[in-house]
């Protein structure tokens, strides 16, 4: 895993404009019991407010979802919707399943499932994971998993 350059994270990450670069970006949001109804909104609302800062198309950003908790599930994989509005409308809709919190799994699942031709990875674009976790919301992951 390399960190994206700076520059990039400031660029596109900053609400008020749209990134004009292409990324493969996952929202792994936790599911987990440990976290109150409330917080799981919360994720869910910043997340879409993260996926409105890039231009999700075809031949632009492409997103994925995965809900976490004891046993990560691949919601939708980074090839399967391609407007802003059906992976907005997916990311609304995400199920909960209130296990116990695994990053382990999650990680896992990230590098052998997600980040793969299968599932919808791109060979050429930078790939990015938000991870969401209790008590460390504030903590950004932004790394390329090569």
């Amino acid at each position: 895993m390399v960190l994206l350059p700076q520059r990039f994270i400031s660029h596109c990450f900053n609400f008020s404009i749209v990134c004009p670069h292409s990324v493969d970006i996952v929202f792994a949001l936790d599911s987990s019991s440990d976290v109150p109804d409330k917080d799981w909104d919360q994720q869910k609302t910043f997340a879409e407010s993260v996926l409105k800062s890039f231009q999700v198309s075809p031949s632009g950003t492409h997103a994925g979802l995965v809900a976490y908790s004891t046993i990560p599930s691949i919601e939708m994989k980074l090839d399967e919707k391609h407007s802003q509005n059906d992976v907005l409308s997916s990311l609304r809709k995400l199920p909960r399943d209130a296990g116990n919190r695994n990053l382990v799994i999650l990680l896992e699942m990230a590098k052998f499932e997600v980040f793969t031709a299968s599932g919808g990875t791109r060979t050429h674009t930078p790939k990015v994971v938000r991870f969401f976790c209790l008590h460390i919301n504030d903590l950004l992951f932004y790394r390329c998993i090569e």
